[in-house]
């Protein structure tokens, strides 16, 4: 077992891709796809050598089958190192910040010293989902779901759903993310004027240290 480290842990460089609305420009890519040409644009643009990644974490809060662990899918389709291990987490809004605490707990544990982190969404890709236990008789297999589609929508035991929706609601309280939210501001008395402020007050944080150079002279 590897000893862990307490050397410094940084991060030296970042490359996002383009942001697109639900169902326009990006709506026809894969996730993995456009999370492997990321890479392939990072490693370009900062001439990062590839073979010193030994490693790579992903948040990914959408998974699903077409690259269950989008992680190890994209470091192949980027043309890396086949042994390079990759693992994907799921944090809901945090899932991005989770990989890159994950990616020091590597380093910090000693199995990796360079991790490549990231996160990726492409929401116009969410599929409907019909849900339900395969004992069920009308979703014993594909071809059955094809043949009783028309009777699906009453069948018993049977959801279809939009995961969109689905995926940004909690299962337990039964209440949606922007719901959460208003219940957190009313829970902790914080005031649209406070949240508006403080929005605000981040805002200029950001225009001044670009003003000053800060992002030119700084890598993450």
């Amino acid at each position: 077992m590897n000893l862990p480290k307490d050397d410094p842990i940084v991060v030296t460089d970042g490359i996002r891709s383009p942001i697109g609305h639900v169902a326009k420009s990006l709506a026809n890519l894969e996730a993995s796809d456009l999370l492997s040409q990321t890479v392939k644009q990072l490693l370009a643009k900062f001439k990062i050598n590839p073979e010193v990644i030994d490693h790579c974490v992903v948040g990914w809060v959408g998974q699903d089958v077409r690259a269950p662990n989008i992680a190890r899918v994209t470091t192949l389709k980027a043309g890396l190192r086949k042994e390079i291990p990759g693992f994907t987490v799921q944090c809901n809004c945090v899932s991005s910040i989770e990989a890159l605490s994950s990616a020091t707990r590597l380093i910090m544990a000693g199995e990796a010293e360079v991790v490549m982190t990231g996160g990726v969404e492409i929401m116009s890709n969410f599929p409907y989902a019909i849900q339900g236990s395969r004992a069920n008789k009308n979703l014993r297999s594909l071809e059955t779901v094809k043949t009783k589609w028309p009777e699906l929508w009453g069948a018993e035991g049977v959801t279809i759903s939009d995961t969109t929706e689905q995926g940004l609601s909690d299962p337990v309280r039964l209440i949606n993310m922007a719901g959460t939210a208003e219940v957190c501001a009313q829970m902790y008395d914080v005031s649209r004027q406070e949240q508006d402020l403080y929005a605000h007050e981040s805002f200029k944080r950001c225009v001044a240290a670009e003003k000053r150079g800060f992002y030119a002279t700084h890598t993450y």
